[in-house]
């Protein structure tokens, strides 16, 4: 997919600047989740290496990003993670 996705950038960049010459030097991809309800999944993990492993994914849109930091860094200095606008946590 991402040399299909290079033309496709590669045709859209040319549409909007026909004068301006572009060449790709290098094509990559980064791996993306996202939960059913767009919600990040925030919790602790108490089995790991560590005494207390904190995480967060698919908090994708910088506000969900923001609140989820939050959530855990009130959790965490209370001793405990509060997930009030979440969509699930792993205990």
């Amino acid at each position: 997919m991402i040399s299909q996705k290079t033309r496709t950038l590669l045709k859209k960049f040319g549409r909007l600047f026909p004068a301006v010459p572009l060449e790709v030097a290098f094509a990559w991809a980064g791996t993306f989740g996202e939960t059913k309800d767009g919600l990040a999944y925030i919790g602790s993990i108490r089995d790991f290496r560590t005494p207390v492993l904190h995480w967060a994914t698919a908090a994708t849109a910088l506000p969900f990003s923001v609140i989820a930091a939050e959530i855990i860094r009130d959790g965490s200095s209370a001793g405990r993670i509060a997930t009030p606008a979440c969509s699930g946590s792993a205990r």
